[in-house]
This record gives C-alpha cells, sequence and structure tokens, in this order.
C-alpha cells in the first residue's frame, strides 16, 4: 500500500540519509548500470526517464535533479529547463 511505501522511503531517509525517489528517478537512470538504458533525455536540471517493467508504451519519468519536498521552490534557471524538457 501506499501507506507502508511511504513508511519505507522514510526509514531509508533516517537511517541513509537517501531519497528514495532521488535514487529510483535521478540515480539510476544516470549511472552505469542496467537502469542507464531506461535514460530518455538528461539535462543540466531534469532528468526524463521510461519506468522500469511499465505497462503503458508512452510513459516517462521527469524528475528534478536538484532534491526538494517542494516543487514550488523551483528557480528561474530550472524553470527555463523544465521549458525545454517539455517542449
Amino acid at each position: 500500500s501506499v501507506d507502508v511505501q511511504l513508511i519505507r522511503a522514510a526509514r531509508l531517509q533516517q537511517r541513509f540519509g537517501l531519497c528514495v525517489g532521488c535514487q529510483v528517478l535521478v540515480s539510476a537512470p544516470t549511472g552505469s548500470d542496467l537502469a542507464s538504458e531506461r535514460l530518455v533525455l538528461e539535462t543540466a536540471h531534469f532528468v526524463v526517464s521510461a519506468p522500469f517493467a511499465c505497462r503503458e508504451r508512452w510513459r516517462l519519468y521527469l524528475a528534478p535533479k536538484r532534491h526538494s519536498p517542494d516543487f514550488f521552490q523551483i528557480s528561474v534557471m530550472e524553470l527555463e529547463d523544465l521549458a525545454h524538457v517539455l517542449k
């Protein structure tokens, strides 16, 4: 369930100082392992990747490289980069 996933993500953050979202959506696709095959686009501020074993053909994940719990804290440079990614 979603509650269990949130609890596990919080434990990972507390224990190792790692954000599970950042690990899955940013670090894995930009790394050198098999997950890098899912990388679609990488810019200075964003990563676009195809999810692993996705049921829908055209689903993509778009994630900011900078960890922030509030997306509205986006900078002007990041906003311009996001506009480029969405074009």
